[in-house]
C-alpha cells in the first residue's frame, strides 16, 4: 500500500532537499555489517549479537518468509517484548518485502482482531508467553476461528515452541543463506518510499489507529536526533521504554544509522537499568520521566558507576518539574525533552546545551526542515507568547492511517505537501522561540468559562518538597461545569493535606481559579503503554463523586460517552 500522503509532489521535494533517499533501514544494517562486523548491535537482559550476527539472523529469517510463499506487501503482526529478537524480525521482514506491524504487549483479542481485519494479515509473530499470559495460545484460537482467511502462520520467539508454532530461533540457527547468492535479497526489499511499517496508537481513546510508515520518515525521524544531540559511532543506549513507541526511537532509529549499540530491558527495573548502564559503560538513557526519577532516588545508586552518561532523554509525559534539578544532580547528566506525536512521528527536541528551564520546561526548537503553525479555534495564527493549538508539518511525516484514507484527511487537512497536522497539543512560541507545551486541547478544563491549562497547574505546584509527581485532571461540577482535581505520588514517607497544597500555591501568584479543588493521593497513576492516562483519571474521581452523592450518575454517563474519561 502507498501512504495516503506520499504523492508525487511530496516525494520529490522532500528528495530534491537530500532529504528523502532510496537508502532502506536495511541497507543502513547492511552497510554496518561489512563496516563493523564485531561491533556489538544489539543486546538485551539475555543476549547480544554483533552488526555481523545481526546481518545472519535477519538474513536467514527474510528467506524463509520468501520460502513459505508469503506475498509482496503482505502484512506481518510482531507482538514480542523488548529483545534482540524483536529488532531482527523488524529488518527481516523489511528486506523479504513484507510490511510489519507493531503490536503492543498488553493489546488483546478485541484490539488484535481489529489489527487482523484491517491488515490482512498473512503471518505473525509473537512471544511464546509473557508475565504469565500465553500468547501463543491467543494467536492459535484468533487463527483457528475462520475468520482470517489470509492468517496462516504464527513464529514464536523463545526456546519453548509449542505445536502449530515455527520457531524463531531455529531459523536463526540455520544458515538457510548458503543455499542462495550473496545478492538474493538485494531487489526483494520494500522501496524507501513505499509503506513498510505499520506503527499503532497507545489506544488510550479506543481501538488503537495504525499508522503508516516508510523507511524515510523513519530514517529521518532517528537522523533529527543525530542532529541535534551529536549521536555518533561511540554512543551506546539504554532502552527503557517499549520497542518502536516514542520514547525510544531516539535510540533505536538513530543509533543504527551512525553504528552505535541499543540495550534494551525486557522489564524495567531500576537495578537491571543501573546495572546495565554499568557494564555496558551507556552513553545515554531514552524512555520515561517515571523511570528516570526512579534511578535518581534509587537508595542503591551509589553502588553503580554510572559516570559513561552523557545525558538521559524522556518523552511520553512532562518531567515533574519539582524532581528535575535532583534528577540531574543524582544522575550526573542533563536532562532532554524530546516531543512528537505517534501518528506523525514529528520530533522536536532541546539542545544539550541549553538552558535548564528550556530543558524542562519547553520541547525546544522546530528543527530548520519542519514547519509549524500555532493557532486559535477559528485557524488564525497567534502571536507570540500567545497559546493556541499546534499544527505541524515535515520529512518526518507519516503516510496517513492505514485503511482509512477519511481520518487521514481530517487530521492532515489535506494529502500531499500542503498538509497540515493537527497535534492536539495547545502550546506557545516562547521569546527564545522554543516550544512551550500547555498540554492535550482535550485535557483543558473550562472552570466556569475559565480556561486552566493543567500543566501549568502542575508545574506551580511539582516543586513542592514533598511531591514526587502529580497530574491534574478534570473532574465534574454541577454548577461550574468542570473544577481541577490534583492527583499525586508522594515522595517516600511524605503526607501532604489539601490546606498545605492550597497554601503553597497562593504564594506562587498563581490565579485562584487555576488551583485544584480537590487532592488525591495515590500510589501509581493509571498508564497505556507507559504513558499516564489522564482519562482514567477523571474517571476515578467522578465515580468518587458519585458514590460521594456530590454529582449525579447521568452526568459521568455524559462523560464517559463524549470520551473526557474510562
Amino acid at each position: 500500500m502507498e501512504g495516503y500522503r506520499y504523492n508525487k509532489e511530496l516525494v520529490d521535494y522532500y528528495t530534491s532537499r537530500g532529504l528523502w533517499t532510496p537508502e532502506t533501514l536495511s541497507d543502513i544494517y547492511e552497510l554496518n555489517a561489512r563496516g563493523y562486523p564485531d561491533k556489538p548491535a544489539f543486546i538485551d537482559s539475555n543476549k547480544r549479537a554483533t552488526w555481523k550476527q545481526f546481518k545472519n539472523m535477519t538474513d536467514r529469517l527474510a528467506i524463509k518468509l520468501i520460502e513459505l510463499g508469503l506475498k509482496k506487501k503482505d502484512v506481518i503482526i510482531c507482538q514480542v517484548h523488548n529483545c534482540v529478537e524483536n529488532v531482527a524480525v523488524k529488518i527481516a521482514i523489511e528486506k523479504a518485502g513484507f510490511i510489519f506491524c507493531f503490536a503492543a504487549m498488553n493489546l488483546r483479542e478485541v484490539e488484535l482482531d481489529h489489527f487482523l481485519k484491517a491488515t490482512n494479515a498473512s503471518a505473525v509473530v509473537t512471544s511464546r508467553s509473557y508475565h504469565g499470559f500465553d500468547h501463543f495460545k491467543q494467536f492459535d484460537d484468533l487463527r483457528t476461528s475462520g475468520k482470517y482467511p489470509n492468517f496462516k502462520y504464527i513464529f514464536t520467539v523463545g526456546d519453548d515452541v509449542p505445536d502449530g508454532a515455527i520457531s524463531i530461533e531455529e531459523i536463526f540457527s540455520e544458515p538457510i543463506e548458503d543455499k542462495y547468492p550473496d545478492n538474493y535479497l538485494d531487489d526483494k526489499k520494500i522501496s524507501a518510499y513505499h509503506i513498510s511499517h505499520i506503527a499503532s496508537s497507545t489506544g488510550s481513546t479506543g481501538i488503537p489507529k495504525l499508522i503508516q510508515c516508510c523507511a524515510n520518515n523513519l530514517r529521518m525521524h532517528g537522523w533529527a536526533y543525530m542532529r541535534r544531540w551529536g549521536i555518533s559511532y561511540t554512543d551506546s543506549a539504554l532502552i527503557t521504554g517499549v520497542l518502536w513507541t516514542g520514547p525510544v526511537m531516539p535510540a533505536i532509529l538513530s543509533l543504527p544509522q551512525v553504528g552505535g549499540t541499543s540495550v534494551m530491558l525486557d522489564t524495567f527495573s531500576v537495578d537491571a537499568a543501573l546495572k546495565m548502564i554499568e557494564r555496558e559503560k551507556l552513553t545515554y538513557v531514552t524512555g520515561l520521566p517515571a523511570h528516570l526519577i526512579r534511578m535518581a532516588q534509587s537508595s542503591d545508586l551509589e553502588k553503580y558507576d554510572i559516570s559513561s552518561l552523557r545525558f538521559v532523554s524522556f518523552a511520553g509525559a512532562p518531567f515533574p518539574a519539582g524532581v528535575a534539578e535532583e534528577v540531574e544532580k543524582k544522575l550526573g547528566c542533563p536532562i532532554l525533552c524530546f516531543y512528537g506525536v505517534m501518528d506523525t512521528h514529528h520530533v522536536f527536541t532541546v539542545d544539550p546545551d541549553a538552558g535548564f528551564e528550556a530543558r524542562v520546561y519547553t520541547v525546544g526548537k522546530v528543527p530548520p526542515w519542519d514547519e509549524i503553525k500555532i493557532v486559535d479555534d477559528d485557524g488564525n495564527p497567534v502571536a507570540k507568547g500567545e497559546i493556541g493549538t499546534l499544527y505541524w508539518r515535515g520529512p518526518t511525516g507519516t503516510g496517513g492511517y492505514w485503511g482509512d484514507r477519511e481520518k487521514t484527511e481530517e487530521c492532515w487537512q489535506e494529502l500531499g505537501l500542503e498538509g497540515w497536522f493537527n497535534t492536539n497539543d495547545r502550546a506557545k512560541l516562547t521569546e527564545d522561540n522554543d516550544v512551550m507545551l500547555l498540554g492535550r486541547k482535550d485535557d483543558v478544563i473550562i472552570r466556569g468559562g475559565y480556561t486552566i491549562y493543567p500543566l501549568e497547574t502542575e508545574n506551580k505546584l511539582s516543586p513542592h518538597p514533598k511531591i514526587n509527581d502529580i497530574k491534574v485532571v478534570a473532574m465534574p461540577d454541577p454548577e461550574l461545569g468542570e473544577k481541577a482535581c490534583a492527583f499525586v505520588i508522594l515522595k517516600e514517607g511524605e503526607s501532604l493535606t489539601f490546606e498545605e497544597m492550597i497554601s503553597y500555591l497562593t504564594k506562587s501568584k498563581m490565579a485562584k481559579f487555576k488551583f485544584p479543588e480537590r487532592l488525591e493521593i495515590v500510589e501509581e497513576f493509571p498508564t497505556v503503554r507507559d504513558k499516564v492516562n489522564k482519562r482514567a483519571l477523571g474517571g476515578i474521581i467522578a465515580r468518587k463523586l458519585v458514590d460521594e452523592g456530590k454529582i449525579e450518575q447521568e452526568i459521568v454517563d455524559i462523560w464517559l460517552k463524549k470520551g473526557k474519561i474510562i
